[in-house]
């Protein structure tokens, strides 16, 4: 009988999502209580400092199962309605801040998919008359594992399997002087699956760091620190027909850069020498050069765009899906991803925005092995390209409601052939969303 673990047992995911929905609720209501006690500084119409909406969304989805083509195909519609909360309070030198999306997701024809999911953020940012400060950051989150993240065909790939992820993290910064700070941190992060064929992609890992900022002037601020990682699957390989867990460990040494070129231009960037070593699977093992860019141009008052690159390994790479929560299921070594994306804001109601990104994925073998007649087949050194091509559009009716419609296609070529454990495929989704404020 398989033994639930911490994020796959019902009744203790809901009370660390009703915990933290105190939490937050709490956070707001101490903030307003020390704001109400001092001198109000804001305008009469500046925003409130909460907000409480609904929202109604209809999809459709062209291969709801990530299918090669040859396979048949299914589609679906897929009504999602949501109650969104959220808050940003500063009192005294602190601000709470939160937000909850708690969502019911009902399919037309394949009923087994529904399911109710949520997204809680919530945290700190605090500050002492000294030069000490920080952050302490709660995520919660539980959604549908995307089908385009399976990877092997011997999985059953029309069941529900929902992913369960919690992190905790806080920061800690000391200032020397004006310009160099210390920094420290320490997160733990849990993701698990409900579908029992799912275990071996449950993760745990805490990690720990610090380093070293130097801002010299207010355009340019360098950092340079060191991470650790001891991480685990904890069901991970079979050994004597029993689960064995894979053990992990990270180590990066990053330096970091941001520029704030003009008001209109920002970059920021990481790279990183990294060395990733698995206690059985070896095959997951890395080392080499990671990081990630980031940049920012506002080219005119109604047009923006950005640029993107990461490269990671599997277990420190997460991926958005539709309905904005991160996603951590994946059969990827290694991944390296571009992104470019543009937003014109064509009117003060409507905006339109697009994006193209491209990414490949490098397979290993804790996923994909195959055992036939004692000889082992599998996806090793093989490669995916993936290609994303969205499409928005948002018009902001009124102060309360708003609507927006979009599109997503998705194509995913694959190098392997033999095996046939990592799937290529086409894949369309459309969708509309309306969104009523009740308040804020």
């Amino acid at each position: 009988m398989r033994t639930p673990s911490c994020g796959q047992h019902p009744h203790r995911q809901e009370r660390y999502l009703l915990a933290s929905v105190g939490l937050l609720l709490v956070c707001a209501r101490v903030g307003a209580q020390e704001s109400a006690g001092e001198p109000a500084a804001a305008g009469a119409n500046d925003p409130l400092p909460y907000f409480l909406r609904v929202s109604q969304g209809f999809a459709h989805d062209d291969n709801l199962f990530r299918v090669p083509d040859e396979f048949v195909k299914t589609s679906d519609w897929v009504s999602s309605t949501a109650l969104i909360g959220g808050f940003d309070q500063p009192f005294g030198r602190q601000r709470g801040y939160g937000n909850v999306t708690l969502r019911g997701n009902a399919y037309k024809d394949q009923s087994q998919l529904n399911n109710f999911s949520y997204d809680l953020r919530t945290g700190l940012d605090w500050s002492t008359v000294e030069r000490l400060s920080g952050n302490v950051d709660l995520k919660l989150a539980q959604s549908l594992a995307r089908f385009s993240d399976y990877g092997s065909t011997a999985r059953e790939r029309s069941g529900k399997n929902q992913e369960l992820s919690q992190y905790i993290g806080t920061r800690v910064q000391y200032g020397i002087t004006a310009a160099i700070a210390l920094e420290a941190l320490v997160n733990y992060q849990n993701i698990d699956y409900t579908a029992e064929a799912f275990d071996d992609r449950a993760r745990r890992a805490l990690t720990y760091g610090g380093g070293v900022k130097f801002a010299p002037r207010g355009v340019w601020t360098l950092g340079l620190g060191a991470r650790h990682t001891d991480g685990t699957y904890p069901r991970s390989v079979v050994v004597n027909g029993q689960f064995a867990p894979d053990d992990y460990t990270r180590d990066s040494i990053d330096l970091t850069a941001r520029l704030n070129a003009t008001g209109l231009s920002t970059f920021s960037g990481r790279l990183s020498y990294t060395r990733e070593e698995h206690e059985l699977d070896t095959t997951r093992d890395f080392k080499g050069w990671t990081g990630q860019i980031g940049w920012n141009y506002q080219a005119t008052g109604k047009l923006n765009f950005g640029l993107s690159y990461l490269r990671d390994t599997g277990t420190n790479t997460s991926t958005t899906g539709a309905s904005g929560v991160e996603t951590f299921l994946t059969d990827a070594r290694l991944t390296d991803r571009f992104g470019i994306d543009g937003t014109w804001d064509a009117t003060g109601k409507i905006q339109v925005k697009a994006g193209v990104e491209y990414w490949r994925n490098t397979f290993d073998d804790q996923f994909t092995q195959i055992d036939i007649g004692g000889q082992v087949i599998s996806a090793s050194g093989q490669t995916a390209d993936n290609y994303l091509y969205t499409l928005l559009a948002r018009y902001q009716a009124t102060r309360s409601f708003g609507l927006e419609c979009g599109a997503r296609y998705e194509d995913r070529d694959t190098s392997i052939t033999t095996a046939r454990t990592i799937v290529g495929f086409k894949a369309t989704m459309a969708y509309c969303n309306a969104t009523l404020s009740l308040r804020g």
